[in-house]
């Protein structure tokens, strides 16, 4: 039971800072975002998009409707599929 609450504490604390970093962001790119990105975890105020390899990843997570716009593609070449500095 203790090993829960902390467990809880400690992905409460991840996801609060996660949203405090993002806070002034208004554009996000989720690389790699697999099925179940931390960013369904917190507030979103601003445009996501999600680029994954694995479509079935990218149909799971356009179910949860985590991201605006999701991509297939090989995260190693992002430059391919998006201009340098597009997202904040």
């Amino acid at each position: 039971m203790i090993k829960n609450i902390a467990f809880k504490l400690k992905d409460s604390f991840y996801y609060k800072n996660l949203e405090r970093i993002l806070e002034d962001c208004s554009t996000v790119l989720d690389v790699g975002c697999g099925s179940n990105s931390p960013i369904l975890n917190i507030r979103r105020p601003f445009y996501s998009e999600g680029i994954d390899i694995f479509s079935k990843s990218i149909e799971e997570s356009k179910k949860k409707k985590i991201h605006d716009k999701y991509k297939i593609g090989d995260v190693l070449k992002l430059e391919d599929y998006y201009k340098k500095k597009s997202f904040d």
